[in-house]
């Protein structure tokens, strides 16, 4: 007889994804709160075994046992969470123990291949290499699950991009991630993984360099995305595999001078121009219309960045398209210390 468990109950799988992400709940507590759901436990007016999860690699990988044609319920999930566990914990050699045994038993409840996806996804997640080689040993063609490409869900990816680690990407890689994708479609996921190396706590530089190798082409987007929160490293080598005229396309210095003030040296060193001026605009609330470099630094109140552009001949008679001086937005925005600079600046 299923357990009845109402709307809302914390064990359904977005609370429980939501709250295991955020740190609210262990991984112990988030296993006794989803593994339940292959046991039998059911929501009769909920989305859990209706709608499936689109974010959180484990609550994808878990629930996905839910809709597969012949899931046959489990009498007890305990060996399940004891193998994931041993995943999460990195304890290797209990691993290799509970692995071959807990998966041949799922074989017959169809869903083997479900949590030997589970199984790669905590090795992404918790940035174990070692327990991903010893899982892509294992016979479940780990190369399909991990090139999946849209419209079909991929917790893989989810679970490397949400943890980016060096080794992890390069196995993964070497394992079909970038899949038979040509063109555009490859593209495509090269810069989204680019992006995701970009706002990486560290590696950036080495995470992009395997992108580059494998065909990654440095778009403005790219360099847009960069120039917002990146550090000079980074930007540097983005800058050395792009042309000055695809540098000149992005709007990398009008970020810098809006949002990433270190940057702006970089970019002016590069050949970029002082009073590069922003893309036509799409809507009227662009606020990259026609302005430059100055205007940003200046609407933003940054007396530093100001100064800088001004010393490296940044024009300060430049009007926006709604006819605004850099001077003009740094007075209408509070900033009169630095409208006061720029027109003295003007003799």
């Amino acid at each position: 007889m299923p357990l009845y468990v109402p709307d809302g109950d914390p064990s359904c799988f977005p609370r429980s994804a939501v709250a295991q992400s955020r740190g609210e709940i262990s991984i112990d507590q988030y296993l006794d709160n989803v593994l339940p759901h292959l046991s039998g436990v059911v929501h009769p007016e909920a989305a859990c075994s209706r709608g499936k999860m689109q974010y959180h690699a484990l609550s994808m990988t878990i629930q996905s046992c839910l809709f597969e044609s012949n899931f046959v319920v489990l009498e007890d999930t305990a060996s399940i969470k004891k193998l994931l566990l041993s995943c999460w914990n990195g304890d290797l050699e209990d691993v290799k123990r509970e692995a071959p045994q807990t998966l041949n038993m799922l074989e017959a409840h169809g869903i083997a291949r479900n949590i030997f996806e589970t199984m790669l996804c905590i090795a992404c997640i918790r940035k174990n290499p070692t327990l991903l080689q010893y899982c892509l040993t294992l016979n479940y063609n780990a190369s399909e699950l991990i090139s999946k490409s849209l419209p079909t869900p991929n917790p893989i990816k989810d679970a490397m991009t949400d943890a980016p680690d060096l080794e992890i990407w390069r196995l993964l890689i070497k394992n079909g991630l970038l899949g038979q994708q040509a063109g555009e479609m490859r593209q495509r996921l090269l810069n989204s993984l680019a992006i995701t190396a970009i706002n990486a706590d560290r590696l950036r530089v080495e995470l992009l360099q395997d992108l580059s190798q494998h065909g990654l082409a440095i778009s403005n987007m790219l360099l847009n995305v960069a120039a917002q929160k990146t550090d000079p490293d980074t930007m540097r080598y983005l800058v050395s595999k792009c042309s000055l005229q695809d540098l000149e396309r992005s709007n990398a210095l009008l970020m810098a001078a809006a949002f990433n003030r270190r940057l702006i040296e970089l970019l002016l060193d590069s050949g970029m121009s002082v009073n590069a001026e922003g893309a036509a605009p799409k809507d009227p609330f662009d606020f990259r219309a026609s302005t430059t470099p100055l205007h940003n630094a200046a609407e933003k109140g940054d007396m530093d960045a100001v100064k800088l552009l001004l010393a490296r001949g940044a024009s300060w008679t430049k009007r926006d398209d709604q006819r605004k001086t850099a001077a003009d937005r740094a007075e209408e925005n509070g900033h009169q210390e630095v409208a006061d600079f720029i027109r003295k600046s003007e003799w």
